[in-house]
């Protein structure tokens, strides 16, 4: 779903947007346009907001869930005070039950809930939930097909896992910074974390874990990101911009050690 809706499989908007649909509705029960209309906010305004007004990349907030930058919880205003350090102070010990177990069932609800009047959107999820609950039917007992049904889910949640960490380490910024001249290109570079791993190790993060290249040029191919990232490290070095690169286990404790501090940061506050 997310090649086809970048438009990078056939390079026709109409077949491209039609196979997103495929993927993404009838496959795996995610809206395909709510999505990429969020994610193309998220690629325009990556780890932004405006103060007093709200947040600018809706792919990298969850409200109510936890706040990865201190700057978000402004925008939190209708959760009381206490319940926000709350949140705050458990947030790095939640966050990988929260993205394995609850992420992937909490993006087929919202995409009921936000795919609008659209009634393909519709028509696609209901699709998805008809052939799961036939493939499911053949199961011996209902535990059996529940179980199948929650591991699927939860591989879905460790590839959730993989995306977030490339970004939720990440400080936000005012969104009139990227609008500055040449500001779009390197804030994309610095509010990344690439992830590092042997070529044959690229199936586990679905390629995305070269996420500088990919936020560089969203269009191109994933088979072509290694050779790219070697460019991007050195244009980084010559114009002393700095790129994160580590391994998925130091990325994913780099980022329940950020959710802590910021939690603690959040907590040392009066409340208001």
């Amino acid at each position: 779903m997310h090649d086809c809706m970048h438009n990078l499989l056939f390079h026709n908007r109409r077949v491209d947007q039609f196979c997103g649909w495929i993927c993404g509705n009838v496959i795996l029960g995610i809206s395909c346009k709510w999505w990429r209309d969020e994610h193309n906010e998220h690629h325009l305004f990556t780890n932004t907001g405006v103060e007093g007004v709200g947040p600018s990349d809706p792919q990298m907030i969850e409200d109510g869930v936890w706040m990865q930058d201190p700057m978000i919880e402004q925008f939190y205003h209708d959760i009381p005070p206490l319940a926000r350090k709350l949140m705050a102070r458990f947030q790095h010990l939640y966050f990988i039950p929260a993205c394995v177990f609850v992420g992937p069932y909490t993006i087929k609800f919202l995409s009921i809930v936000f795919a609008g009047k659209r009634p393909m959107e519709h028509f696609g999820i209901a699709l998805y939930f008809a052939y799961v609950a036939v493939l499911l039917s053949y199961f011996p007992t209902w535990k059996e097909a529940l179980f199948f049904y929650a591991i699927g889910n939860m591989c879905l949640g460790v590839l959730s896992v993989q995306l977030l960490v490339s970004h939720y380490s990440k400080p936000w910024v005012e969104k009139d910074t990227v609008k500055e001249s040449g500001a779009w290109a390197k804030r994309q570079v610095e509010s990344v974390v690439d992830i590092s791993c042997p070529p044959w190790l690229d199936w586990f993060h679905g390629g995305l874990h070269l996420h500088s290249p990919h936020h560089l040029f969203p269009r191109m191919p994933r088979c072509y990101y290694r050779e790219v990232h070697k460019e991007v490290i050195d244009m980084c070095k010559k114009n002393e911009v700095p790129l994160e690169v580590m391994p998925w286990f130091e990325a994913i404790a780099n980022t329940l050690r950020h959710l802590r501090q910021v939690g603690e940061l959040i907590n040392s506050k009066k409340v208001d």
